[in-house]
């Protein structure tokens, strides 16, 4: 499967899909470079793998500060920004129509198979109104203007 993995989705991907990532910055410290500050502001963006339950990782971070006593730490978590993980079942019927209709799509090519995507894609919106979306054919670059709308799935889902 890792092989399948990396060759949809890009060369490291199969080592990262099982694992959050995260991301820090920007950091903001002292006024100059030269300075040190008496507090240091970052912003840090975690993206969690299936699985992962955002409740679990926060009271892992929340036990971490407690660690420090000399220090001061303040979490605030960005609600607008916060996206629980949204999945559709293997078991819908557009899953199976999805690969066994690739060869009108694709003539000749290997019927993909269903991977995990650590993608951020607007099908979190469908799936958190419990409407089942699936992403079919993407590359492992980022497409400009990916997006949808969930009027339009309601209606053709009918």
């Amino acid at each position: 499967m890792r092989h399948v993995i990396e060759a949809i989705m890009g060369p490291g991907a199969a080592a990262i899909v099982t694992r959050p990532t995260v991301n820090v910055g920007p950091i903001r410290s002292g006024p100059e470079v030269n300075v040190i500050s008496d507090a240091c502001i970052f912003v840090l963006d975690m993206r969690l793998s299936a699985g992962l339950v955002r409740d679990w990782v926060l009271a892992l971070i929340y036990a971490l500060i407690l660690q420090y006593d000399d220090a001061w730490v303040k979490l605030v978590v960005q609600e607008a920004s916060s996206n629980s993980a949204s999945y559709s079942t293997l078991d819908y019927p557009m899953a199976a129509l999805l690969p066994d209709n690739s060869k009108l799509v694709a003539p000749g090519a290997d019927k993909p198979l269903a991977v995990p995507s650590m993608r951020t894609v607007d099908y979190k919106h469908h799936r958190y109104t419990d409407i089942s979306a699936y992403v079919y054919g993407c590359s492992p670059h980022t497409s400009k203007d990916d997006c949808s709308v969930i009027e339009q799935r309601r209606s053709q889902e009918g």
